[in-house]
């Protein structure tokens, strides 16, 4: 299903690689802590955008993501 929605032409195993990069640095200023998105290939950015969810910000405090 996801095939069909990012390319035909990307592979199930591309798909999970793309979800792999998608990854987080924790860090922390004054006692208030944050994330930093790191870098995300364009697979992993067509998956957000065709499943209709929002991109995460550069850096995102904690509290936004609900952990």
């Amino acid at each position: 299903m996801l095939e069909s929605l990012v390319n035909k032409d990307v592979s199930t195993e591309r798909i999970k690689e793309a979800l792999r990069s998608i990854t987080f640095t924790e860090f922390s200023i004054d006692g208030k802590e944050y994330y930093l998105k790191n870098k995300m290939d364009k697979i992993g950015k067509t998956l957000f955008r065709a499943l209709k969810i929002s991109e995460p910000a550069h850096i995102t405090a904690k509290e936004e993501f609900g952990i």
